[in-house]
């Protein structure tokens, strides 16, 4: 089981925490921030990149659902929100079990960027003017081939058809044509992720080039496969990361 090989920090010293936190840092380039938190959902120690965090600022976790989730053993990944400087952040929580018993004592929780996400998606083609976005169930942009919409605080996809069914816990629709939140008709196609919960969309243009319908549907559909193949392999990679030393 992937939790098996986390770092055993049940029964570590406070100094011994703050070596066995930094020592992954270099392993894992996205973290903003990492905590560690005992079995009554308390904060014991904390590390954020960009500052120091005092004792005073550590805080009560019990109520977090992914806390919960880990504490049974479950790695779970949280909803995507708004950072202060207004880049999107998920937390992971890993469960932290001890070598003697097997039992989950503790859990370590890291705060990380999305910014990689970003270029990878911004990279990928769909025909000459078609686009493709990430949104969470909120409705908020993970990734967008305008990166000025993704660092909007305010940016939200929630008149897309796709989306609206997604935050509504509707099944997906097919693909098919709509007018989109540019005010341009677009082909459209979309499919969510489970883990964490998010939907990809492609839209394009229907008044592009002289392709046929079915054509459309076939470019996008590869497309959307090779996106949700990337969304999978980064919540993959981000759960490898953390339990590798």
């Amino acid at each position: 089981m992937l939790v098996e090989n986390t770092v055993d920090l049940q029964g570590l010293s406070y100094d011994d925490l703050e070596w066995e936190l930094n020592s992954l840092r270099p392993f894992f380039d996205e973290v903003q921030s990492q905590t560690v938190v005992d079995g009554t959902g308390r904060e014991i120690i904390k590390f954020d990149r960009d500052r120091n965090v005092a004792a005073s600022e550590l805080g009560d976790r019990s109520q977090d659902n992914i806390f919960t989730q880990a504490l049974a053993g479950k790695t779970s990944l949280g909803p995507v929100y708004v950072s202060a400087r207004g880049t999107r952040h998920m937390e992971m929580a890993l469960p932290i079990k001890t070598l003697q018993t097997g039992m989950v004592e503790r859990v370590l929780i890291t705060e990380i960027s999305l910014r990689n996400l970003l270029p990878a998606v911004a990279a990928i083609r769909v025909g000459n003017t078609g686009s493709i976005f990430v949104s969470d169930r909120q409705g908020r942009l993970i990734a967008h081939k305008d990166r000025n919409r993704v660092f909007d605080k305010d940016s939200s996809v929630f008149a897309n058809p796709f989306v609206q069914e997604f935050k509504a816990g509707q099944a997906v629709s097919p693909p098919h044509i709509y007018v989109n939140h540019d005010g341009i008709e677009v082909l459209g196609a979309a499919s969510a992720v489970d883990t964490p919960e998010w939907i990809v969309v492609v839209e394009l243009p229907t008044a592009e080039g002289m392709q046929t319908i079915n054509q459309q549907f076939r470019l996008m559909l590869a497309v959307l496969a090779g996106v949700l193949l990337l969304t999978g392999l980064f919540s993959v990679s981000v759960m490898i990361k953390m339990t590798r030393r």
